[in-house]
């Protein structure tokens, strides 16, 4: 295999157990590190049975061959209101249990808080046509319960749950389930490491071409290992090595993330392939589990919303901080807003929806403004009345929005959006097409699309805490549905079109149309997260834009091109392209 030298940016994560030694004959085998949860947001009112699921691929147990799983360790956040714990293993989350053991809160052992190791009756024999499993457990309630443990990090497809009578879900992007596979035996590998899931996703910041990876890089040996060199390759592009000066202790992990470039332009269609290429101070034993293809990314683009209305005198100063934070170049054509006037009062401004949207302060309990929610996340203040976190809350500093929102970019999207634009006739109306592609790890279980028409600008009628000239920015105009329309999928893409009529009074050259794929969970206001998100302008001003780029040429480099997706496009691509500039500055163009 071929190498070229090129610029590699590497940083490895903080060393992550994934298994755990009992004893020199026992592993603990699966995903959350030997940790639990302090506390669980997760309840299901009344009686019934809660069931969590681990999915162990075969990429993983085959490392076991010839081993026995005789245990499931499941840890428990609370213990009150149960009485059965069942630990199984299943091939199909809905199949039947292929080995089972079973405890009850008085029993020997009884039920926990904290971890629980629970025997099978009969062991279950790990042989070469060991496919993939599932290993879990059914928890009996008498009464409501937060007792679920999930922690991070999340890997995909690993994390699926069931309160009562309802289905499936996987929950991986929550975290993983605190719950291992206990196996013992005389067959456990010295020296094996093993590529686990991996991504790329574009970086531009380090380059036309740029990409991140990462990748889980899997102990599933005995002994320790001092580093290990890894080489990522496509079809028809020159493969890219690195070397991790990472030790990794026996029965550990490691999730490692490194910048590459290729030279070349990629997107989603490209198929990436991480092989582990050697271990420091051994011999690999198992080829098996040393590739990994990697699934393709997204460029995470942020929505934030505003609850604000005329009678609020603390909004203008909030609108303000919005404001200022959004002017960093950093978050150009990466943040876009809607305002829903609504939480303290209502006002001339007020749609149906806005109201509707006090929902989200865990179904409209103390409902306040100014209050800003970020990509509908619930990872804010617990209200007092549901006990749960909030996708409201009220930052009071620049620094505060900009830490969610860096840690917002940290994590790439499962699912792109982009908006194209078309005018009838006499202009009176505006037509949306938005497409939506999503990769193999995407896992929303009730995906929905908001489409919003907004304007900037819009002079205030008597806003309290703002002077004569104060003036509305993000003003929702019109919007598809409160709650959008359902996503059907065709394969991995989805397209949707609609239609605004536009009032003589908007002023088109302030205004932009702004859609975002999300979770829409009807029954938890704690569970609508955002996918991603995309706008476009209703009307680009070309030649201010195509000045701009001129005189910028004079002295400054053009380093890419991009798609409202992050992908890498070329000068000729038809349509609004994103163009960076070597300062670190950006513009929007639409190229004829």
């Amino acid at each position: 295999m071929s190498k070229i030298g090129v610029r590699i940016f590497l940083s490895v994560f903080l060393s992550l157990p994934l298994l755990l030694n009992a004893q020199t004959n026992t592993v603990n085998l699966g995903y959350c590190n030997g940790e639990m949860a302090t506390s669980s947001n997760i309840q299901m009112n009344g009686k019934g049975w809660i069931e969590c699921a681990l999915r162990l691929p075969k990429s993983m147990t085959a490392a076991y061959v010839g081993n026995e799983i005789a245990a499931v360790r499941a840890a428990l956040v609370a213990r009150i209101n149960t009485d059965t714990l069942v630990v199984w293993i299943r091939t199909e989350l809905d199949g039947e249990n292929i080995a089972e053991g079973m405890t009850l809160r008085n029993g020997d052992p009884g039920i926990s808080k904290g971890w629980n190791m629970i025997k099978f009756d009969t062991p279950y024999s790990i042989t070469e046509g060991t496919g993939d499993i599932y290993i879990g457990y059914s928890l009996h309630q008498k009464s409501n319960v937060n007792a679920v443990s999930i922690v991070e990090p999340p890997v995909a497809n690993t994390s699926y749950m069931k309160l009562g009578d309802r289905d499936w879900q996987n929950v991986s992007d929550d975290g993983v389930h605190s719950i291992e596979a206990v196996v013992t035996g005389n067959n456990i590998p010295s020296y094996d490491l093993g590529v686990g899931s991996a991504t790329v996703s574009p970086y531009p910041s380090a380059g036309v071409y740029a990409l991140k990876v990462e990748a889980m890089v899997n102990n599933y040996g005995s002994e320790n290992v001092d580093g290990f060199a890894l080489s990522c390759y496509a079809d028809g592009i020159t493969p890219v090595s690195t070397h991790v000066s990472q030790y990794i202790a026996s029965t550990n992990s490691a999730k490692v993330s490194f910048v590459i470039d290729p030279q070349t332009a990629t997107d989603n269609n490209t198929e990436w392939t991480i092989e582990l290429e050697s271990i420091d101070n051994a011999a690999d034993e198992r080829e098996a589990n040393n590739k990994a293809t990697a699934t393709y990314t997204f460029m995470r683009n942020l929505l934030v919303e505003e609850f604000t209305t005329e009678a609020c005198i603390n909004c203008p100063t909030m609108s303000a901080l919005l404001h200022q934070t959004l002017s960093d170049e950093d978050y150009t054509d990466r943040v876009f807003m809607i305002t829903h006037h609504a939480g303290y009062y209502t006002d001339d401004f007020t749609l149906p929806c806005d109201e509707e949207y006090l929902w989200f302060y865990n179904n409209g309990s103390s409902v306040y403004a100014p209050a800003v929610m970020v990509d509908r996340k619930a990872y804010f203040e617990v209200s007092s009345s549901s006990g749960k976190s909030t996708a409201v809350y009220l930052p009071q500093t620049v620094s505060q929005l900009t830490d969610v929102f860096d840690a917002e970019f940290e994590v790439t999207a499962n699912a792109v959006v982009g908006v194209s634009l078309e005018f009838n006739s006499d202009s009176t109306a505006v037509t949306a097409t938005v497409n939506c592609l999503k990769n193999a790890n995407y896992s929303t279980p009730y995906p929905y699309l908001n489409v919003f028409l907004t304007e900037d600008e819009v002079k205030a009628i008597s806003q309290t805490g703002g002077d004569a000239n104060y003036k509305h920015s993000h003003l929702t105009r019109a919007y598809n549905s409160t709650w959008g329309e359902p996503v059907a999928w065709n394969g991995d893409s989805f397209t949707y079109v609609y239609t605004f009529d536009i009032d003589n009074e908007w002023d088109k050259s302030k205004m932009q149309v702004v859609a975002f794929l999300y979770n829409y969970n009807s029954e938890d206001a704690a569970d609508c997260a955002v996918d991603n998100v995309a706008a476009a302008d209703l009307i680009s001003n070309d030649a201010t834009a195509i000045a701009g780029i001129a005189a910028k040429s004079e002295t400054m480099e053009i380093v890419g091109r991009y798609s409202l997706s992050g992908q890498s496009i070329d000068k000729n691509t038809k349509g609004l392209q994103i163009i960076r500039y070597s300062d670190g500055s950006s513009r929007k163009v639409i190229v004829k």
